[in-house]
């Protein structure tokens, strides 16, 4: 299955869209407006209208050279890390088995205990010319889609961060 997260162009605590292939949205990201980490909730849209709070994203609060961002699941309990390792390569490691590596450029590949269970790159587009960022996002398996989701979530927050720098 084939995802795509799009973030809105105007925004004011960097919310995103997920949406599947068909073009129905799938998840909904919810940024904070005033967030200094740049907190973001992953909510599952469930059949009826009703949302469901799968994941949290927040940058570490206290980030020098190497920026990261940590995953948490819907009962406050702590994922992994995604970290920085320069030049768009980054690194997650995680509790489960979870670990992911990779270049944005190429392609981020994401593991479950050597098994591969997705990967996500950068989807450049000409009828995307106007939009901030878009991700593909493959999924192999539906049971990690939201948590994959969240992978491309933490990884975005870093690329933003970094961007405020430069």
């Amino acid at each position: 299955m084939r995802l795509y997260i799009k973030n809105k162009l105007v925004t004011l605590g960097g919310s995103s869209v997920v949406v599947d292939e068909q073009g129905r949205t799938v998840y909904e990201i919810e940024g904070k407006v005033f967030s200094p980490m740049r907190k973001k909730i992953i909510k599952s849209l469930i059949e009826g209208g009703a949302k469901w709070h799968s994941y949290t994203v927040r940058n570490k609060f206290w980030r020098f050279i190497r920026k990261s961002a940590l995953v948490y699941n819907s009962w406050g309990e702590k994922i992994g890390q995604m970290k920085d390792k320069f030049f768009g390569n980054c690194e997650f490691v995680g509790k489960y088995g979870y670990r992911a590596e990779g270049n944005i450029l190429k392609g981020v590949k994401v593991y479950k205990d050597d098994e591969l269970i997705g990967s996500f790159s950068r989807e450049y587009n000409s009828a995307l010319l106007f939009a901030r960022d878009t991700y593909a996002l493959e999924v192999y398996g539906y049971w990690h889609e939201a948590f994959l989701v969240a992978l491309v979530i933490a990884y975005d927050n870093i690329w933003d961060d970094k961007k405020d720098i430069i």
